[in-house]
């Protein structure tokens, strides 16, 4: 019997390994997402009651939040939502941020300790309630978990499995968007892969939230772009059209994404054969198309003067940025690089939050696997031995967007998300880098690992190993303290 398992496992192992890369990443991708699903209660990832407050806002044909009262008393923005919403989230035990409590002794679950979380239904009661923080999105960015509210209300869903629904749609459509990425990207194909395995990733598109659609739809733009980057002949008019869906969405979601449509005529341009007045035209056209919608949706929602610091002066940030850009740069510098703020720890090390931290352990292993995917490429990719003029271009070019947008989203977080002149700045976080971590990682791309078959395999089983650790560190933060902490 053990002969026959082992044999069978061998043959397994054969097929999976001669599988193409996208479809290992589809199969471990829905694996792991389906699993988060399942692990992490409603509300316990990030700001997901806010993002389905709005979600909920939206689908019944609210297009903008209104203005309400804080709990503190404060000027806020959100709306009016199923009080039965508000409820689902109290009883599974939403806390702040990094919610922790000193007890460990394990107890019943959470669905067997309240199991009124099950079957919560709209009743028809709303409450005014404050989610400034997702206020300002536009439909686009809850367009994949719109249809679950609708579907929910047409068959008279509880609410937990309405959120439920909509954490499937994300995972599923994150799932597709990733895959088609790392099938028609031309190189770092394994770049991708282990980005898209990352836990951090995989939790927010198992999530009710902006960043899963953000992240999706950067992967996907930057693989077309390098796609017809490398094809030898220019673009069509129906890819241009693409082009511009992707960057109308990107800026719809985040408006500090919208540099990435400048990749189109970055990269495009450095190819004579697109040197012309009809592709200057039809470029300048997806430009445009990818920065108006943004400025007028921005415009439209200028009258949500508060986010969430009630401390940060929208306008007087601004002013300070403007008039003391030295004193600015100072504070990007404290920020990233000194040891009072550690924005990006959570990239390799923790999910929902910082609430389910990762021994060191396992971000030393993903951090190694996106390492290791920089020199070994897919049998179906372009081999990058010799660089000519316009392969180092366009990898100085990416690396210069990379920078530009992460300034943005330091000052955007300055302006809406800190207190006035601050000389730090807060709510930094992994998850608002990761759909430009490509940029910054692809030109790095190399191959130059002669003997790449242990190492793909390596890749596979490191991702494996942090998800795994990554499952066992959340079901030990919620299934272990959550229900102490309904208490």
């Amino acid at each position: 019997m053990p002969t026959r398992f082992i044999s069978k496992l061998k043959d397994f192992y054969d097929r999976a390994r001669k599988a193409p890369l996208e479809y290992i990443f589809l199969g471990l991708f829905i694996l792991f997402g389906g699993v988060f699903i399942a692990v992490i209660p409603p509300g316990w990832n990030t700001d997901e009651f806010d993002h389905s407050y709005r979600a909920f806002q939206l689908s019944r044909g609210n297009l903008f939040s209104e203005k309400v009262t804080a709990p503190n008393g404060l000027k806020a923005y959100g709306g009016n939502v199923p009080t039965s919403l508000i409820q689902l989230y109290d009883k599974t035990g939403v806390r702040a941020p990094g919610a922790v409590t000193d007890k460990t002794v394990k107890v019943d679950g959470l669905y067997e300790y309240k199991p009124e979380v099950l079957t919560l239904k709209d009743d028809g009661a709303r409450t005014p309630i404050n989610f400034s923080g997702a206020a300002l999105y536009s439909p686009v960015a809850y367009a994949v978990y719109i249809p679950a509210f609708w579907i929910g209300h047409v068959l008279s869903l509880p609410w937990f499995h309405i959120v439920i629904i909509a954490r499937i749609f994300g995972l599923l459509v994150t799932a597709a968007a990733l895959f088609f990425a790392i099938r028609l990207i031309p190189v770092g194909k394994w770049v991708i892969f282990v980005l898209g395995l990352l836990p951090v990733v995989v939790i927010q598109a198992s999530s009710l939230g902006a960043d899963a659609p953000q992240i999706a739809v950067a992967f996907l733009f930057i693989a077309l772009i390098l796609r017809q980057f490398y094809l030898k002949r220019s673009p069509y008019v129906w890819e241009y059209g693409i082009f511009a869906l992707l960057g109308v969405t990107l800026g719809l979601i985040k408006i500090v994404y919208v540099p990435l449509i400048l990749l189109v005529p970055g990269l495009l341009l450095l190819k004579k054969r697109n040197r012309s007045l009809r592709h200057y035209v039809l470029m300048a056209a997806v430009v445009l198309l990818g920065i108006v919608p943004a400025l007028v949706w921005t415009q439209a929602i200028s009258y949500i003067d508060i986010n969430s610091n009630p401390q940060a002066d929208f306008q007087l940030q601004k002013l300070y940025v403007l008039q003391e850009p030295l004193l600015y740069i100072k504070t990007l510098y404290y920020t990233f690089f000194t040891n009072e703020q550690a924005p990006l720890k959570d990239l390799f090390g923790a999910a929902i939050w910082t609430s389910a931290p990762l021994p060191a352990l396992y971000a030393y292993i993903a951090s190694t696997a996106v390492i290791c995917s920089l020199f070994v490429k897919s049998s179906r990719e372009k081999v990058v031995r010799i660089l000519d003029r316009s392969e180092k271009i366009w990898r100085l070019i990416v690396i210069a967007l990379f920078v530009l947008i992460g300034v943005l989203i330091a000052t955007a977080l300055y302006v809406y998300s800190t207190t006035l002149h601050q000389s730090s700045i807060i709510s930094v976080q992994s998850r608002y880098f990761i759909p430009i971590l490509p940029l910054l990682l692809l030109p790095l791309y190399g191959n130059i690992v002669k003997s790449q078959r242990i190492l793909k395999g390596a890749i596979v089983c490191m991702s494996v190993v942090v998800l795994v650790g990554s499952v066992l560190a959340v079901y030990h933060r919620l299934y272990q303290t959550l229900p102490l902490i309904l208490g």
